[in-house]
């Protein structure tokens, strides 16, 4: 386990946890979800502390929704609607069904 978390200018914020960052990609190969998941991990990144990083693909509602139960989750942060309303309205929301079916705390983000 990591020693500490360091964030903004050197305040330690977490203390022997874990970061793990999830992407859910549609495809296999997706160089954008590669790049996002790769920023994040050199964002989180301290010479004490290194996330916990995987890139899986398929529907993200299930897919995040397992990995939080094998891994013993204890708090999702995610990105939160990030769509505009009318491809909300067509094609629907990760968010929206991840809480209704979380049963950890969320925090959410925009």
């Amino acid at each position: 386990m990591p020693e500490s978390f360091v964030v903004f200018g050197g305040l330690t914020a977490f203390k022997d946890m874990e970061l793990h960052l999830l992407t859910v990609a549609k495809k296999q190969m997706d160089d954008a979800a590669i790049a996002h998941l790769q920023t994040a991990q050199i964002k989180a990144c301290t010479p004490s502390f290194a996330p916990i990083c995987q890139i899986i693909h398929g529907e993200p509602e299930r897919i995040t929704a397992n990995y939080v139960e094998k891994q013993d989750i204890n708090l999702l942060i995610m990105r939160a609607y990030g769509h505009s309303r009318i491809r909300h309205l067509i094609i629907g929301s990760t968010t929206t069904p991840m809480l209704s079916s979380s049963y950890i705390p969320a925090l959410l983000f925009r």
